[in-house]
C-alpha cells in the first residue's frame, strides 16, 4: 500500500479527557473490542457502502491473508465493528487510518468526514490519548507506517553501490529517525507503550531492511553481509525488543521476513515435526523461538493447512499465553470459515444460486462469471502474468496436476494478466491451451483487488461444486496440499 500515513485530527484528539492509569499491557485471555463510528458529509461519496478494518496475521502480513472485518455503512451514516483481541496490536481502518493501536477490551468511537478525508476524530477513554501520542510521533518524526519501506534503497544503488555504501545510507536514515524521535520524547511526556513501540518499530524495520539487502545482493552474487555476522548483530541489539510483551506488526514481520530468513540460511530446518527443536537451537531466547513457531503456524492457518498448524501449535512453550491466545483466535476464525464457507463467499461473489443476477449488477465480477459456467464442478482457478517469474514455475506444474483429474468433476481455469498474446503463448507452450482461459480487463482487476485484497501473483481461487469459494491466495498452486483440498471437495464440498 504505497501511500502516506493518513493522520488523525490532532485538534479532536486533544479535546479528550486526561489520561487514565494505564491498563495491564499483557492480557491472559481475549477480550472484545468495539468500534462505533459515524460519517459526516456522506452524500459526497454515496457509492461507498462499507468500511474495512484490517487486522494483520501473526506473520505481520498486510496482504490478503490478514483478517478483514467489514462493516456496512447504515442509512444514518453509522458503522460498527466488534472483534476479539488477545493482546495489544496495531490495525488499519482502510483507507482512513494507517495506524490505530488497540488493546483487549477497548471501546472506541470514530468520526470520519468525507469532506476532508484526512480529518478523523476519536473518542472513548485513554485509548484515544495513546493514539494521540502515536499520531504525534508519526507526524513530527516523519516515520511512516510499517506497510511502507522507510529504509528503501533504490534498485540502481542495490545493484551498483558497494556493500559499505548501502549500509552507510541505511545508517544515515536510521540516525535521522533516531534524532527526530529523541526530539519528540523531549517535547512530550509519553507512556512506556509509545516509547517501546516507536523504538522497536524503528530498529526492527531497519534490521529487516538490512536483511533484505543481504538476501538481494547474495542472489545477485554481489558483496554482502554474511548471515553469521548479521545474526551476531541481531542477537546483540535487536532481541531486546522481544522482552516486554508489547508487539506491533514490525515485530512479527521482523521474525518472519528477517530473523527466520537469516537463521534458515545458516542451518535450514528440515521438518515441520521438529521445527520447534530447530527454532530452540537457532533462536537467541525462548521468546524468539516461540515467535518463530507462531509465524509458521500463522502461515499454515492462512493456507488452511490445519494439520501443519496442529503440529506447530503443540511445539509452543507454556507461559506464552499472549501468543497462544492470539493464534487460537485466528484458528477459531479459520475453522468457522471452513464450516460456513458460504458466508465469506457471499461477500465476494454474492448468492451462488443467482450468478446471473450478480453478473448483471456487476459485469466485471469475473469470478462470479467463471463460477456460473462451471457449476457442479470443483473449480481450480489460476491467475498469472508473463512478467511474473513464479507464475511460469507454477504453470509448469499444472499439466501433470490437471491430468490426474481427467474425467473427474474438476475444472481448471486460467486468468491471464498481460497485453497481447503472451498469456496464450504461455499456456500453449505447456499444453494448457485446451483449458478455459480469460484475459482479465482493468475493471475486472479492480473487482479482484477489492474482493480478495489481491497483492500479487500467482494467485489461486478454489470453488466447490455448489459455487462457494473455499480458499484463495498465492499458496493455491499444484502441491500435495492443493490435491488434498480438491479431493476433500469432491467428497464433502468443504474442507472439514
Amino acid at each position: 500500500m504505497k501511500r502516506i500515513f493518513i493522520f488523525l485530527s490532532i485538534g479532536a484528539l486533544l479535546l479528550v479527557q486526561c489520561k487514565q492509569p494505564e491498563k495491564n499491557l499483557v492480557e491472559k485471555s481475549s477480550k472484545t473490542v468495539q468500534i462505533t463510528g459515524n460519517i459526516l458529509h456522506r452524500d459526497l461519496y454515496p457509492n461507498t457502502k462499507e468500511l474495512r478494518l484490517k487486522i494483520p496475521d501473526m506473520t505481520g502480513n498486510w496482504g490478503r491473508d490478514m483478517s478483514f472485518i467489514v462493516s456496512p455503512i447504515q442509512e444514518d451514516s453509522t458503522f460498527y465493528f466488534t472483534f476479539e483481541l488477545a493482546q495489544p496490536q496495531d490495525v488499519i481502518l482502510e483507507t482512513y487510518i494507517d495506524f490505530l493501536y488497540l488493546r483487549p477490551g477497548d471501546s472506541l468511537h470514530i468520526t470520519l468526514d468525507f469532506k476532508g478525508l484526512t480529518t478523523v476524530q476519536l473518542s472513548g477513554g485513554d485509548i484515544v490519548d495513546l493514539n494521540r501520542d502515536f499520531y504525534r510521533y508519526f507526524d513530527e518524526t516523519f516515520y511512516r507506517s510499517v506497510i511502507q519501506n522507510v529504509y528503501h534503497i533504490s534498485t540502481d544503488c542495490m545493484n551498483n553501490c558497494s556493500n559499505e555504501e548501502i549500509i552507510r545510507l541505511l545508517n544515515e536514515k536510521r540516525d535521522n529517525f533516531r534524532t527526530k524521535r529523541d526530539d519528540f520524547l523531549q517535547k512530550y511526556q509519553v507512556g512506556e507503550e509509545v516509547r517501546f513501540i516507536t523504538e522497536a518499530r524503528m530498529e526492527l524495520d531497519y534490521y529487516r531492511a538490512l536483511i533484505d539487502v543481504m538476501l538481494s545482493r547474495k542472489s545477485l552474487n554481489l558483496d554482502h553481509i554474511t548471515p553469521e555476522v548479521l545474526l551476531e548483530e541481531l542477537n546483540s541489539k535487536a532481541v531486546k525488543y522481544f522482552s516486554a510483551g508489547l508487539y506491533s506488526t514490525s515485530h512479527f514481520r521482523f521474525i518472519s521476513d528477517g530473523y527466520f530468513q537469516v537463521v534458515n540460511r545458516i542451518k535450514p530446518f528440515d521438518s515441520i515435526a521438529s521445527f520447534g527443536e530447530w527454532a530452540k537451537e537457532m533462536a537467541y531466547n525462548d521468546t524468539i523461538k516461540n515467535m518463530m513457531v507462531v509465524t509458521q503456524a500463522s502461515v499454515a492457518l492462512a493456507e488452511i493447512n490445519l494439520e501443519t498448524f496442529e503440529v506447530l501449535y503443540a511445539q509452543m512453550d507454556s507461559g506464552y499465553n499472549y501468543l497462544r491466545d492470539r493464534l487460537m483466535l485466528v484458528y477459531q476464525k479459520t475453522v468457522e470459515k471452513l464450516n460456513h464457507p458460504e458466508v465469506e463467499s457471499g461477500g465476494i461473489i454474492g448468492n451462488p444460486k443467482d450468478f446471473q443476477t450478480l453478473i448483471a449488477n456487476d459485469p466485471n465480477n469475473l469470478i462470479a462469471e467463471i463460477a456460473s459456467k462451471h457449476s457442479d464442478k470443483v473449480t481450480v482457478i489460476n491467475m498469472y502474468a508473463p512478467w511474473c517469474a513464479p507464475c511460469h514455475k507454477v504453470l509448469d506444474q499444472y499439466p501433470a496436476f490437471a491430468n490426474d483429474y481427467m474425467g473427474k468433476d474438476v475444472d481448471f481455469v486460467f486468468i491471464g494478466c498481460g497485453i497481447g498474446k503472451k498469456c496464450q503463448v504461455m499456456l500453449s507452450e505447456r499444453g494448457l491451451a485446451k483449458y478455459p482461459h480469460y484475459q482479465i480487463t482493468d475493471e475486472q482487476m479492480k473487482v479482484m483487488v477489492k474482493s480478495f485484497g489481491l497483492m500479487g501473483m500467482p494467485f489461486g481461487v478454489l470453488i466447490n461444486k455448489k459455487g462457494i469459494i473455499i480458499d484463495s491466495g498465492s499458496h493455491l498452486r499444484p502441491s500435495p496440499e492443493l490435491r488434498n483440498k480438491v479431493n476433500r471437495l469432491l467428497e464433502h464440498d468443504k474442507l472439514l
